[in-house]
């Protein structure tokens, strides 16, 4: 069945480590915008953007080595598996990555209380820390890449994504988009990382 307006869309985004295979995933979820007939493709392609936009709005700060993997698309609201693309970010830094356990922190937050989205950004060079903190440069990059994460994203054939947050709180099950995201200025460790194990 076609993505209807208002449907719910989980992106489980992999990304890749050059000798390795998948390492780290992150989940996005968006909600489809206004739709017309055979808009599927458009939709497909708005979610492969947008997720390429974001992961690859800090080139200079993720380490060359990695770089995207498989994207599944799953409407959540059909309970149906839209789609499977192959993402097209990748990082540009020439130094070597921190370890895989290592991470950035985006909180991406909502208007309801308690209701957040996390991304935990794999890859990171090691110039970009001093001592647990990133540097200046590095959060310069890792805040573009937390403003394309919350915002509304239109896909170059012209469909409109809104990120959110989508479960159950307080016990209505509901769509909650994103008003602000910010960068954690220190590193954390997403203990699940582990070599040959994503999230």
């Amino acid at each position: 069945m076609p993505a209807a307006e208002n449907d719910v869309l989980r992106l489980f985004a992999r990304a890749r480590h050059v000798s390795l295979t998948d390492i780290a995933a992150n989940v996005f979820t968006v909600k489809v915008g206004a739709v017309g007939p055979g808009d599927d493709p458009k939709i497909i392609d708005a979610c492969k953007e947008y997720v390429d936009a974001t992961l690859g709005a800090a080139p200079g700060t993720i380490s060359s080595e990695y770089y995207g993997g498989l994207m599944t698309i799953e409407n959540i609201t059909q309970d149906i598996i839209m789609d499977e693309v192959q993402l097209t970010w990748a990082g540009s830094n020439s130094s070597d990555a921190l370890p895989p356990t290592v991470a950035a922190l985006i909180i991406a937050r909502t208007a309801t209380k308690r209701s957040q989205g996390r991304k935990y950004i794999v890859g990171v060079d090691q110039d970009g820390e001093n001592n647990g903190v990133w540097t200046q440069g590095a959060m310069a990059f890792l805040e573009a890449m937390a403003d394309v994460y919350w915002q509304s994203y239109t896909g170059s054939l012209g469909h409109t994504l809104t990120p959110g947050v989508a479960g159950v709180i307080n016990g209505v099950f509901g769509f909650r988009p994103f008003i602000s995201a910010k960068v954690i200025g220190t590193n954390r460790t997403q203990r699940s990382r582990t070599i040959g194990r994503g999230i």
